[in-house]
């Protein structure tokens, strides 16, 4: 099945900064109307240059709505899970969803012992204990 119209596809530039800047695009097409009828225009920009930058837009090119839920997941490399901590989210209200969607209130860092798929409302810090390292995510234009 062909889900590219023509002419969708990637660009590249590098931008003012310097940075290389790669933007990755997919379009309707009768193929992806048949599946999900609505039009639509879906690009990713990934920007690299002193750091990684990924932009996920969705364009709804008509006056009616729709809905979409989509995400960016991230996957870290850790040695064993039950050494991983994720700080930040004290005091922070969550949805838990491997616990029925219950809204729970975060005390102290998130320990990895079982399955985790948490929401969480806001931008958080994952220290890896093993590297010794910390990795930040940055997230914005959420809603």
């Amino acid at each position: 099945m062909v889900l590219c119209e023509t002419g969708s596809g990637m660009e590249t530039e590098v931008t003012t900064n310097g940075e290389c800047k790669i933007t990755l695009g997919l379009a309707d097409t009768p193929e992806t109307q048949a599946i999900w009828p609505h039009s639509f225009k879906l690009s990713l920009e990934i920007t690299v240059g002193e750091s990684l930058n990924l932009e996920l837009i969705t364009h709804n090119p008509t006056t009616h709505t729709f809905h979409v839920t989509q995400a960016l997941h991230t996957y870290f490399k850790v040695g064993h899970i039950d050494q991983v901590a994720i700080s930040g989210l004290e005091g922070i209200k969550y949805i838990d969803k491997t616990d029925n969607g219950l809204q729970k209130l975060q005390a102290g860092p998130v320990t990895i012992d079982t399955e985790v798929r948490l929401r969480p409302p806001d931008t958080n810090y994952i220290h890896r204990e093993q590297n010794g390292g910390s990795v930040e995510p940055v997230g914005k234009n959420f809603s």
